[in-house]
């Protein structure tokens, strides 16, 4: 495994990723996997690895977060 390298960047923007989940058919009903066109993107300011879900509702999936580099 390739050792991690310092950087030094300022966050420009944070987007937290959510999307359907939904089994695939004729397929083991208990693995989901993430539903094609149904993915959202909502800016954040900041965040704490905790993003809030409804039953029902788009699962979260993760952030994306845009650096730019110093120096």
């Amino acid at each position: 495994m390739k050792e991690p390298t310092p950087t030094r960047a300022r966050v420009e923007s944070i987007e937290a990723v959510y999307w359907e989940r939904a089994p695939r058919p004729d397929e083991d009903p208990v693995v989901v996997y993430p539903v094609a066109g149904t993915g959202a993107l909502e800016r954040r300011q900041s965040f704490n690895r905790w993003e809030p879900e409804t039953d029902g509702g788009p699962h979260f999936a993760g952030y994306i977060v845009e650096l730019a580099p110093l120096g």
